[in-house]
């Protein structure tokens, strides 16, 4: 998956509300692992690095590719 010339996406960063979403679910079923397996592409948890600039990037955005789902249920 290319996004500019000469870089590609090898790990997406995501972190998430501890509430029911569909991101939540495929992440823990593996089936966002196993769909984007033939890109080289791996879903890691922000909250789950040891790094501390890894899991801060949740708040200052550093990391390339993150994404975050969560806060439905309230509005629901």
């Amino acid at each position: 998956m290319a996004v500019t010339p000469g870089f590609t996406i090898q790990e997406l960063w995501y972190t998430r509300c501890p509430v029911p979403t569909v991101s939540s679910l495929a992440l823990d079923l593996g089936r966002l692992d196993h769909a984007f397996a033939a890109e080289g592409i791996r879903f890691r948890s922000l909250r789950a690095s040891d790094d501390p600039a890894i899991r801060e990037s949740h708040y200052s955005h550093k990391l390339p590719g993150p994404f975050r789902e969560g806060g439905n249920v309230p509005a629901i």
